[in-house]
């Protein structure tokens, strides 16, 4: 499930589905098995600097001049304050949220049993990537399998993540540390270090969760991994 623009439909055909595998032909199945969701992003809020991060669709302007009234004082130009957006947005995290309570509603409309809610949309929600440990787990061996051939294994290693989301990138560091740590071997060593970038969620004075340093974008956390590990 991506992160829709128009929430509406997509949302719509989710909980069809969810109730039944044919919703044209029967509206809810409970002979069925759980359909399963599969959520690549559990972001709530994202942001980018890109000019166009937040600017509805062309054909959505028009709507949007009408129902929001930019006072003048405040803002030179409506569509300038549309295209350079500095307040995160709704992510596939949102989504999320609302699809599970539309969902549990749907279902309290078909008169299904409450104690079985839990259940189903625990059994179809299915999460991935960040902070999931799989999606870590992932990485790690995706980067061991692009790393050169040696004939001796490091018996340290250290992971570095860059990311703009102290909830989710920062996260994920701290949850594989605590993982590393709980299933340390003898003979080697894996350790995570989070930097955070201020081109995104991040803004000077929120938590980091952790995070070793926080530079100003990409270019500088690449400088500070090449100087602490003496390649710059």
């Amino acid at each position: 499930c991506s992160a829709p623009c128009r929430a509406s439909e997509p949302a719509q055909v989710c909980v069809d589905v969810l109730c039944s595998p044919t919703p044209i032909q029967l509206e809810f199945d409970p002979a069925a098995p759980y359909m399963p969701v599969h959520f690549s992003n559990p972001d709530v809020l994202w942001k980018t600097q890109h000019p166009y991060t937040a600017r509805p669709p062309p054909r959505l302007l028009s709507t949007a001049h009408v129902r929001i009234r930019f006072r003048q004082a405040h803002l030179n130009s409506s569509s300038a304050a549309l295209c350079h957006c500095s307040w995160a947005r709704f992510g596939q995290g949102a989504f999320k949220i609302a699809l599970r309570a539309l969902y549990a509603t749907k279902l309290r409309h078909l008169r299904v049993p409450e104690e079985t809610h839990d259940e189903r949309i625990a059994s179809s929600f299915k999460q991935w990537g960040k902070p999931t440990d799989s999606t870590f787990r992932f990485l790690e061996a995706r980067l061991r399998s692009l790393a050169p051939d040696s004939a001796q294994q490091p018996k340290a290693e250290r992971f570095y993540m860059i990311g703009d989301n102290p909830a989710s990138d920062m996260e994920g560091v701290r949850r594989a540390n605590i993982f590393h740590r709980t299933a340390a071997l003898p003979e080697k060593s894996t350790s995570w270090a989070g930097i955070l970038v201020r081109t995104g969620v991040f803004k000077d004075g929120d938590e980091t969760n952790l995070a070793e340093v926080v530079t100003d974008g990409v270019a500088g956390a690449v400088e500070y991994v090449l100087k602490k590990e003496g390649k710059a």
